[in-house]
């Protein structure tokens, strides 16, 4: 069955993005499908949304000013969950995959453009209420690209705080949206490619 869960799932993405970027991220994600426990009381998740990002105010790089610049792009994840018995609470680990693009505003003394790709793990719990799932997470994500990774730094995870509002609209099917927010570290010329607030809606699916 785990088998199975993962080539549906691969497949499913491939038919949505066939980048060749992409192939180290969904081999992660399938191999913690593959390996993840499953009982009564667990279930595996996957999402895919639209994602979204900005910088409230003007970053100064470089000794120049840029103005605020709209990221758009997705957001792949999947979900490990766990309920606990007797308690509306659910226990969440997530793994995810996200791409956004970006372009300057045409009065920035700067004009840039490009892509930011990005890993994550969060962790952390949904309260249940109804067909309403609120949860809070922890996520961790590559703040450097892979190439420049340096462990002798300080600064190559990005921690963020998260809110998401999940609807189901069936057991098996839901609505959710996130919302989150850069806690470190918060340089302009981090923010400058990876924006301190943003935003995802999509679609889940229980699968398991």
């Amino acid at each position: 069955m785990h088998c199975t869960v993962v080539a549906t799932f691969n497949i499913f993405v491939g038919l949505i993005l066939s980048t060749r970027n992409m192939r180290p991220a969904l081999s992660l994600i399938g191999f913690f499908l593959l390996s993840i426990p499953l009982n009564a009381q667990s279930n595996v998740e996957i999402g895919v949304s639209y994602a979204g990002g900005f910088n409230q105010r003007d970053l100064v790089v470089w000794n120049s000013r840029i103005s605020p610049v709209f990221f758009t792009g997705f957001d792949l994840r999947s979900a490990y969950t766990y309920r606990f018995q007797a308690l509306p609470f659910q226990a969440v680990g997530q793994i995810g995959y996200k791409q956004l693009r970006f372009s300057a505003d045409q009065n920035a003394e700067i004009h840039y453009s490009g892509n930011t790709q990005k890993l994550s793990l969060a962790f952390g719990g949904r309260y249940l209420i109804k067909n309403w799932n609120i949860g809070a997470y922890l996520d961790i994500e590559n703040n450097r690209d892979f190439d420049v990774f340096r462990t002798q730094t300080s600064d190559l995870l990005r921690y963020a705080g998260v809110l998401e509002v999940l609807l189901r609209i069936k057991y098996s099917l839901g609505i959710q949206f996130a919302y989150s927010r850069a806690l470190y570290p918060l340089q302009d010329h981090y923010l400058m490619l990876n924006p301190k607030h943003q935003f995802r809606l999509g679609i889940n699916w229980t699968l398991l």
